[in-house]
């Protein structure tokens, strides 16, 4: 048998063969498609290390190799021909949308026209063109319409390698290596049903799920509101605008896009109409540190929230109250945001020394104005259980660089000796107690000494009697002191038998032995920074100021 790949001699006579013909034919479509860019055929050698699948290119334009096509549906249903089906396994591809192919596309290993059969990369690592937002992006996934590249994240498929930034293309494209195939546990898909877009790391407050026929486990959310909840996610490096679909982190660490400078430690939470995240707002993360101009690496925080009652809350019922933020040491009145509904879920009212008997109905109450602590109760709407009151005014730690800070009689935290108020957002109540200076660590339920009424779990231990009439100080129309000023407001509550107010026996003063100094308090101060829930307990912390003459010198 004759050679038909060897070389003739000149002069030699040429007897042409079906296989020396194909053979040409090969060589021919193989520099064919090195023209239109598609590069050489995959070598076995990488055929071995991928997982391949066949796919129709059914999308509306002609691909390069390494372009990307989203899987839609096999080339041979069951219902066609059931041999063909489990004999021929190709898939069509489609233009890739976030929607239905974030975990759901192929990568070309070789060029393809429309209609035609390509082998392209399900599973294993494989060059990509990438479009690089951040160089700290570790992960890429698909862009909607985008047949051409990925696009970098902090979620998605591993980026294994990158290009230098010098080598991008004028569109900022360059070449990595990825990862591909299988889930991406930390990418979430969600849906703006909102009417403002929300932009590249911002916070979403997730409203539902499976709106969408054809997706029903897809988050749906918007751009956060007046109703604050726990219900947050937050967005990708993608805008995603109105009724679009776009990727969020579905992880516990998240980066997110922040407003003025953060610490690590800093709680911050989106205000109202903004999906950025700022301290002094509820909380929804912790920093942890800084990665880029206005992004932050933090910890999804998921704590109970303080709020003031708008109403009285009677047992086994329910109440408007406000939320209430971080205002410098202590805590204030948000009127940014709604009214929210607080409820007696868990049948606190009754436990609580707070608790005013109504005469009429008999029912147990605590009176509008006071402060409480309540965690989000899953179900329809916006719903908070109350867990623990406390008739704390929230004053801010500037109220005690005045010395010494005097209370009037009628005080709201009552008492049947001197009791010293030296905490910002607490109360502190007992039979002749102090507020040490030299106080640390979690407050201690006994009678002697200073107690929480929030983050250990315990009430205030106030020698109140159910009838008794009770004068809160306050500093504008919400009751808060915010900013350290004091001025006082009473109001007087129900009463079954009698009506007997409760009075300090001596003056309250910041120090640490009750009683005042004209040169000012000296000392440091515990006071608790944050409150949040882990399972069935309650967990806070504290900050310390150090205080000399009455002068805040520094907090630790």
């Amino acid at each position: 048998m004759s050679d038909d790949s060897r070389r003739l001699s000149p002069g030699e006579r040429w007897r042409p063969s079906a296989d020396a013909l194909n053979a040409y034919q090969e060589a021919a479509d193989y520099v064919r498609q090195l023209k239109t860019g598609g590069g050489p055929m995959p070598d076995p050698g990488w055929d071995r290390e991928v997982v391949l699948a066949t796919v129709k290119n059914t999308s509306p334009r002609p691909c390069d190799r390494f372009d990307i096509l989203g899987i839609d549906t096999p080339i041979f249903l069951p219902g066609d021909d059931p041999t063909v089906f489990i004999s021929r396994t190709g898939v069509l591809g489609v233009n890739p949308r976030i929607a239905d192919h974030t975990t759901r596309f192929v990568v070309l290993l070789e060029p393809a026209d429309q209609g035609d059969l390509a082998r392209a990369c399900l599973v294993g690592v494989v060059p990509v063109r990438i479009h690089m937002i951040h160089e700290w992006h570790e992960f890429a996934h698909i862009e909607t319409d985008d047949p051409t590249r990925l696009v970098s994240d902090c979620v998605g498929y591993p980026i294994l390698w990158k290009d230098s930034k010098e080598n991008e293309n004028p569109y900022g494209v360059r070449w990595a290596l990825i990862k591909i195939g299988g889930q991406a546990p930390a990418l979430g898909v969600w849906k703006n049903t909102g009417s403002a877009p929300v932009g590249p790391h911002e916070h979403f407050r997730a409203s539902g799920v499976g709106s969408d026929a054809n997706h029903p486990t897809v988050v749906t959310g918007e751009r956060p509101g007046l109703q604050f909840g726990p219900d947050y996610a937050v967005n990708g490096s993608l805008i995603v605008p109105a009724d679009q679909w776009g990727v969020y982190q579905r992880s516990d660490q998240i980066f997110v896009a922040h407003g003025g400078s953060v610490e690590p430690g800093d709680h911050l939470g989106p205000v109202p109409g903004s999906g950025a995240v700022v301290k002094g707002y509820p909380p929804t993360c912790q920093v942890l540190g800084q990665v880029d101009t206005g992004v932050a690496l933090a910890v999804a925080y998921r704590p109970l929230q303080r709020f003031k009652l708008y109403e009285p809350l009677y047992e086994c019922k329910t109440a408007t109250a406000r939320i209430m933020g971080r205002s410098g040491f202590g805590y204030s009145v948000l009127p940014d945001y709604d009214l929210h509904t607080v409820g007696d879920t868990l049948q606190t009212v009754a436990q609580s020394p707070l608790a005013v008997r109504d005469s009429q109905t008999g029912k147990l109450y605590i009176p509008a104005g006071m402060c409480l602590v309540a965690r989000y109760a899953h179900g329809p709407g916006d719903f908070w259980e109350a867990m623990d009151f406390s008739e704390c005014q929230c004053q801010a730690a500037s109220s005690f660089s005045s010395g010494s800070s005097s209370q009037p009689a009628s005080s709201s935290a009552s008492a049947s000796g001197s009791s010293s108020a030296s905490q910002s957002g607490l109360s502190s109540d007992s039979g002749s107690q102090s507020a040490s200076a030299s106080q640390s660590g979690p407050p201690s339920d006994s009678g002697s000494s200073s107690e929480a009424s929030f983050g250990s779990g315990s009430s205030s231990s106030s020698s109140r009697s159910s009838s008794s009439s009770e004068s809160q100080s306050q500093s504008g129309s919400d009751g808060s002191l915010g900013s350290g000023g004091t001025s006082s407001g009473s109001g007087s509550q129900p009463s079954d038998s009698q009506s007997a107010s409760s009075q300090a026996s001596g003056s309250s003063t910041a120090s640490g032995s009750g009683s005042g100094s004209d040169s000012g308090f000296t000392g440091p101060l515990d006071l608790v920074d944050a409150v949040w829930c882990e399972g069935n307990k309650i967990k806070y912390s504290t900050k310390t100021l150090n205080f000399q003459n009455g002068r805040l010198m520094s907090v630790n």
